[in-house]
């Protein structure tokens, strides 16, 4: 895919129904928190993976996540539409990674400091739609 613009939406496929509200459909930080591994010192992810989706119908959207992202031990509870603008306006980068599909990217970098990315995912949790899958996901 060509460069990635201000007017694209991000997709974050999200695993785990305490990172969303869907009562009153908000998205919690926990959804764009890099992986972390307690270990001294911690180990952690600067980047997090989303999907280029603008452009797609939201059954295309779903159909990208059903066949690379999810998997038999993970399935997909939830999405976090994210516009580009907001990863830019917080100092992220979104770097375009065609594997495992052309439509995969990363926002980066995130800090080490597991403080410091809970502010910011907060941040992007706060400016991302909810979008729930349908029932035959």
């Amino acid at each position: 895919m060509d460069a990635i613009l201000q007017d694209e939406i991000l997709t974050r496929f999200i695993f785990s129904s305490r990172h969303f509200a869907r009562r009153n459909e908000t998205i919690k930080f926990g959804a764009f928190m890099p992986p972390y591994a307690s270990k001294d010192p911690p180990l952690y992810s600067p980047d997090i993976s989303v999907y280029r989706l603008s452009g797609l119908s939201n059954n295309e959207k779903w159909t990208i996540g059903r066949e690379y992202v999810q998997t038999e031990g993970r399935s997909i509870k939830a999405r976090a539409d994210l516009p580009v603008q907001e990863v830019y306006k917080n100092k992220l980068k979104v770097i375009s990674d065609t594997q495992p599909h052309e439509r995969h990217a990363n926002i980066t970098p995130f800090p080490p400091d597991r403080l410091a990315c809970q502010r910011l995912a907060t941040k992007l949790a706060r400016a991302s739609k909810l979008a729930i899958p349908p029932e035959d996901i």
